[in-house]
């Protein structure tokens, strides 16, 4: 069969298809009929990109006799491996592709087709070190690959029941691909129902599965692919700011799924785009009457996000984002922000006082808090007098003497540099 196929011109080939098709699917059993299959669509799928045939109607219903007949194939040939089934499927993908690159539908009913032949042989998981698990891998990369765009797989609606049927390290992988795709080709996710079908896809990275590892993963390796989510999380992005923030909450809702060692690389990513949200309301507040009702629910987001990550014992970083969140605060000013600022900066020196003991912690967490409340301009005289007594409070109880030292000095800015109200008159206390 292969010397029919390299012997004969690709015209007749084209003529000749359909009954070489059927053809193959009567050869004896032990025949490869997967090699002969592939070797003739990769043959085709050349032949068709020539001008003198890519309009013609054989090409046109090319993929259409392909599947039609590789199916036929698949449902008589009972000795035909799984793999080898795949591997065909693998081959139609391509064939899609390129010469159909704008028809979407026919990779998915590829993609389809595949599911049906589990279905049939009532196959729902697949281990990640066989060699049915890696055909399928190549078929569910192909469009990602081929349309660097994950908004187009998202329209591939048998795509993510094929992922499922991997096993836990097969979908882990792929996950990992998608997110990589994703940032390589800057791809931003614009709505929340595409968020919300992203994150399922990728959910292995995000949250434990009933399949979960028996074996502890390796701290490095988890720490890189947090990473990874972390610096996708700034990918799901609107031009519409009420868009934004709905989609913020949609993510919210699957990372704190994640647990303690998870949502320590990804909220913080969520509080950042969120602070980044409320200053681009700040800027259109000419153009958005609620703009600071808006904020102030922004900043109860980020209040709420950020408490889970104190829940979770990371005071240090919890503390940093409530500085953060205070030095925003302080620069938008939207209505009552003096009473929401000085809640941030309330709950940094709470986290400070009951959650850091370490003493070099604690040293440099005072020099941020001092550092933070320097650039604010945003409370009265009334509440600035207890910050001050805190700080200087807290730097004389620092455990080594040097500490106390320069915690003292550097809380001492706060007696002679402090900003009153209007954010213009240095003041000496």
């Amino acid at each position: 069969m292969e010397c029919i196929i390299q012997v004969f011109p690709d015209d007749f080939h084209l003529a000749t298809l359909s009954p070489f098709l059927r053809s193959c699917a009567q050869l004896q059993t032990g025949v490869n009929v997967k090699n002969v299959v592939i070797s003739l669509i990769d043959r085709l799928a050349t032949y068709s990109q020539t001008p003198e045939v890519i309009n013609s109607p054989e090409i046109s219903q090319l993929f259409d006799v392909f599947s039609e007949q590789v199916s036929a194939i698949i449902r008589t040939r009972v000795d035909l491996p799984t793999e080898d089934m795949i591997s065909l499927q693998v081959s139609l993908a391509n064939l899609a592709l390129k010469c159909y690159p704008e028809r979407v539908d026919y990779v998915d009913k590829v993609l389809e087709t595949t599911n049906k032949i589990f279905e049939r042989l009532q196959l729902t998981r697949v281990e990640y070190s066989g060699q049915i698990s890696r055909e399928v891998t190549r078929l569910l990369c192909i469009p990602v690959q081929a349309y660097n765009n994950i908004l187009t797989v998202l329209k591939l609606q048998h795509f993510t029941p094929l992922l499922n049927i991997l096993d836990l390290q097969g979908r882990k992988n792929m996950a990992t691909f998608i997110v990589n795709n994703a940032l390589n080709n800057n791809t931003l996710i614009g709505t929340p129902e595409e968020v919300d079908s992203i994150l399922i896809m990728i959910s292995p990275l995000i949250f434990d599965q009933e399949d979960k590892d028996i074996l502890e993963q390796d701290p490095e390796d988890f720490a890189e692919e947090q990473g990874l989510l972390g610096r996708f999380i700034h990918h799901l992005k609107s031009d519409v700011p009420d868009q934004q923030y709905l989609i913020l909450s949609n993510a919210k809702k699957h990372f704190l799924k994640g647990g303690d060692k998870r949502i320590k690389h990804t909220l913080p990513a969520l509080v950042f785009q969120a602070y980044q949200l409320a200053f681009r309301y700040f800027r259109i507040k000419d153009e958005d009457e609620l703009w600071e009702k808006k904020c102030l629910k922004i900043f109860e987001y980020c209040h709420k996000t950020i408490l889970a990550l104190v829940k979770a014992e990371y005071a240090e970083l919890s503390i940093r984002l409530f500085l953060q969140g205070t030095l925003a605060i302080g620069e938008i000013r939207f209505e009552n922000y003096e009473t929401i600022a000085y809640e941030f900066l309330s709950q940094a020196f709470t986290g400070y006082e009951d959650d850091v003991s370490d003493s070099k912690s604690q040293l440099g967490l005072i020099t941020l808090l001092v550092g933070t409340f320097e650039r604010l301009s945003c409370f009265s005289d009334a509440d600035i007098e207890p910050v001050r007594t805190q700080c200087v409070l807290a730097a004389s109880k620092l455990l080594k003497k040097p500490d106390q030292c320069r915690g003292v000095c550097t809380s001492a800015h706060l007696l002679w540099s402090g900003k009153n109200h209007d954010g213009k008159q240095i003041k000496l206390y």
